[in-house]
């Protein structure tokens, strides 16, 4: 068991083999609003970080969680800008076909990675709607950017999937 200071969140691959996730509604008054994301939250008393990355996907894109096999739990990151608050990435593979959508305010849209796309790895400059910044990120479509926390949470799964991709094996 995971202490309350830690979060999880489920990296999933789909049955055709690309990365799910979900953009933070565009509004500024959620904290990470316009930013892609998976589904994921803090850890609940009781729960294991694997508990807590299912859950969530259940409550955020209706993941029915027969669905999927976890592949593996990987090292935590952390947001830049909540230091007290580590986020175990938790991976996992369709098993029979996904019926995902949008279960949860937090959301506006859903977007889908090809592993390829991972593989290629072609960062790009993105100017963030909200915040007016510009990132480094990672292009998903044109309405989607990975930066920031997802952006490494993808750099962590990147050399372990696409070598199993290459090889065959997942």
């Amino acid at each position: 068991m995971i202490a309350v200071g830690y979060a999880a969140v489920l990296v999933i691959v789909d049955e055709k083999r690309r990365i799910v996730m979900g953009r933070k509604t565009c509004n500024s008054r959620y904290p990470w609003g316009c930013d892609a994301a998976f589904p994921g939250g803090r850890v609940a008393p009781g729960e294991t970080v694997v508990e807590t990355a299912l859950r969530e996907a259940q409550e955020e894109v209706c993941l029915e969680p027969t669905r999927v096999a976890i592949v593996g739990v990987l090292e935590p990151v952390s947001p830049r800008n909540v230091n007290d608050l580590q986020v175990y990435p938790v991976l996992a593979k369709a098993v029979r076909p996904l019926q995902l959508k949008i279960c949860s305010e937090e959301l506006d849209r859903l977007a889908y990675l090809p592993i390829e796309e991972l593989c290629r790895w072609k960062l790009v400059m993105w100017r963030h709607p909200l915040r007016g910044i510009r990132v480094e990120a990672l292009k998903v479509d044109d309405e989607v950017y990975v930066w920031g926390m997802s952006l490494r949470v993808l750099e962590r799964i990147k050399e372990w999937l696409c070598k199993r991709v290459r090889e065959g094996t997942f």
